[in-house]
């Protein structure tokens, strides 16, 4: 009964102007209005009729559950439909379903051709995926000029993982001449979107006075954001504003606990930071022999990692080594403030909690 009712009252609504004249904008109207079933009657009529969005909007419903229950073979049905008929995102979604043999059979080569031709189309996230196709070389042979062309189209359409990515290549100068100012705005509108890497790319930037003035309560800002989404990178950086009095009053106690928090998501250099400060001490982080050792201890174990330098690759080589070795200094000096018996207990901790790191400080 109540799907009858509802049917009527769609005919009366289309009748009387309320909703919109083709059977697939009222089914529009209606899936925004949460009338599943109703909308749900709507698409399967123009389906029928073979209109490429009501099938893509009909096949998104099976896929989803919405009005009826779940059906991925009917989805699949539905989509290739759409597919068939040159509709972008029925081919971006058949793309990636063939690509990752989600609800059929693994085709590659397939999958790459129906997101290609999506892309051209202009589909946003079809030029996003081909894009990131073209650049790993192994759905499509390595082309990233045409990479970069692509991702830029994605960004311009909106598309926030576009965004940062072809950010990097003008912060890096990678495929596209460096350009800092363009990169900072592209990162900026990814940030804006919420992508915690971005957020924390654009902080440093803010920091570092690249492609922006120098800001540092922005800074401070978007790397909180940042760090708030728990990226280690963000957690890092917002600690060391805290100990440097940068977008914020200094606290080592802070500085401290956000670096804790970055350790325990795997951040070598966090790490490191801890050593120092229990090794040296701070106003209200006491003096900590045992937990210097400690953290210089599980970096050394984990290998120290840093991908958030932004520098050319024999820089960065050259700072992982000094790190590396202001390490195991800071862990030499260390034990020999400590008991050997301290010691040895500190290693045995280290071999069991190196790979959780999280539980090293318990």
């Amino acid at each position: 009964m109540i799907r009858i009712a509802t049917v009527v009252f769609i005919l009366l609504a289309s009748a009387s102007g309320t909703f919109a004249a083709t059977p697939y904008e009222t089914g529009m109207q209606l899936l925004k209005a949460k009338l599943y079933p109703a909308a749900g009657v709507m698409f399967g009529q123009a389906a029928k009729a073979g209109d490429a969005k009501s099938q893509g909007q009909l096949a998104r419903m099976c896929e989803r559950g919405l009005g009826f229950p779940k059906n991925d073979a009917k989805a699949v049905e539905l989509y290739r439909a759409a597919a068939e008929a040159d509709y972008a995102p029925a081919l971006y979604i058949m793309g990636r379903r063939l690509v990752a043999g989600k609800g059929l059979a693994r085709n590659e080569a397939a999958g790459f051709t129906f997101l290609e031709r999506s892309a051209e189309l202009g589909n946003q996230y079809a030029q996003y995926w081909t894009a990131r196709a073209y650049l790993g070389g192994k759905l499509a042979p390595r082309d990233p000029e045409k990479a970069a062309g692509l991702l830029e189209k994605s960004a311009e359409q909106g598309f926030a993982k576009a965004q940062l990515m072809i950010g990097k290549f003008y912060l890096q100068g990678r495929v596209r001449n460096r350009n800092v100012e363009r990169a900072a705005g592209y990162i900026q509108k990814a940030a804006e979107a919420g992508i915690p890497e971005a957020q924390s790319l654009l902080g440093s930037m803010y920091a570092e006075r690249i492609g922006v003035e120098r800001d540092y309560e922005k800074a401070f800002m978007w790397r909180l954001k940042a760090a708030e989404k728990n990226d280690p990178d963000a957690m890092r950086s917002i600690g060391y504003m805290y100990a440097l009095a940068q977008g914020a009053e200094v606290s080592h106690t802070k500085a401290r606990d956000w670096w804790l928090k970055a350790a325990a998501h795997g951040d070598t250099i966090s790490m490191t930071n801890l050593s120092e400060i229990y090794s040296r001490g701070r106003r209200n982080v006491p003096r900590d022999f045992a937990k210097a050792y400690l953290w210089a201890a599980v970096a050394e174990k984990i290998g120290l990692v840093d991908r958030n330098l932004a520098a050319s690759s024999r820089v960065y080589e050259a700072n992982i080594k000094k790190a590396a070795s202001d390490n195991a200094w800071r862990k030499s000096m260390a034990a020999k403030e400590l008991p050997d018996e301290q010691v040895r207990a500190l290693d045995a901790k280290v071999a069991a909690c190196w790979q959780k790191p999280a539980t090293c400080d318990n």
